[in-house]
């Protein structure tokens, strides 16, 4: 047998480990799809995961269908998986879909950069409702809320509704908004249907309903106020708000769930659960984030409203 001299066999390792390098490189480099998609970056980590960024942010994330937050984002991924689709959807922008390969034991790391739809500069904001800025609403108005900015929970009720009692204010007779804090969910396209916003006397009796688009609400996975505009109603001293989005599991509403009971004071829950026409039941460990906005005459000006006639019965 013929041994080698120590310098050729460090020579030979030194080349081995080069070899090695570049292998492991091009393994990080590789792309995830050979459909023309971006090419995915990973780096080795303790358990499996997967990094979802896109450009913009803010982007719903859908992961092999199912609805995952908003990115950006990182993902655990479960064992054994080893592909995953990704789909991206932001208001005004063409949404992106990407099937990704995941390698065992490291961060697959995937960029999307999504492009704005021709009409997204032209379109206005909706009346009805614009993320984090609610509608103006008319001056000398009073808002009445048992809840915070923020919510600490989000339910969806099926076969259900939500309902929150209130008492109003002397001088102050007329409902006319009320502001809801929440997210759509499902399907990308809203459904061709109604959210129905109910006005309830101290008995739980129906005053009047209205009903408003679905697609008021955006599917952007996060929460929001949203203001929803009605001529002015009066409503007796003790009254309810109720709404009901009738949700399945392709389409609904999230509707926040403050559990604070506003700054301390508040001892025990103003809200309920249930359908005008079924009853209703009490919520105990917290209050829907809904708030109504009352005027002392029934009158208003196009000026102090700019909404006083976007609404449906």
């Amino acid at each position: 047998m013929r041994w080698l001299s120590p310098s050729v066999a460090v020579l030979m390792l030194l080349g081995l480990v080069l070899i090695a390098g570049r292998t492991a490189a091009a393994e990080d480099a590789a792309p995830a799809s050979a459909d023309g998609g971006q090419a995915v970056k990973t780096s080795p980590t303790a358990s499996t995961r997967l990094y979802v960024r896109t450009v913009p942010t803010g982007a719903a994330i859908e992961i092999d269908g199912k609805p995952s937050g908003t990115s950006d984002r990182l993902f655990k991924v479960p064992p054994g998986v080893r592909k995953m689709t990704v789909k991206v959807e932001l208001d005004g922008h063409y949404p992106k879909q990407q099937e990704v390969e995941i390698r065992g034991g490291r961060i697959t790391r995937i960029i999307l950069e999504l492009e704005p739809t021709p009409d997204a500069a032209e379109t206005p904001s909706s009346p009805w409702a614009k993320p984090g800025e609610p509608v103006a609403i008319p001056r000398g108005s009073v808002m009445l809320s048992h809840v915070g900015e923020q919510s600490a929970d989000k339910r969806s009720l099926g076969g259900s509704g939500h309902a929150v009692r209130f008492e109003r204010p002397e001088g102050a007779k007329y409902v006319c908004a009320v502001q809801i804090f929440g997210s759509r969910y499902g399907e990308p396209e809203p459904p061709k249907e109604d959210v129905r916003v109910y006005l309830l006397d101290g008995d739980m009796k129906v005053i009047k309903e209205f009903g408003y688009p679905y697609a008021m609400i955006r599917r952007t996975g996060e929460m929001h106020w949203y203001t929803l505009p009605m001529p002015p109603t009066e409503v007796p001293k003790q009254f309810f708000v109720a709404v009901s989005f009738n949700p399945h599991q392709t389409k609904g509403i999230y509707l926040g769930l403050d559990k604070n009971l506003k700054d301390g004071d508040v001892k025990e829950s103003h809200s309920y659960y249930g359908l005008p026409d079924e009853g209703y039941e009490k919520v105990p460990d917290g209050d829907w984030m809904v708030r109504a906005c009352l005027v002392p005459e029934p009158k208003i000006t196009t000026d102090e409203s700019p909404f006083a006639d976007q609404f449906s019965e």
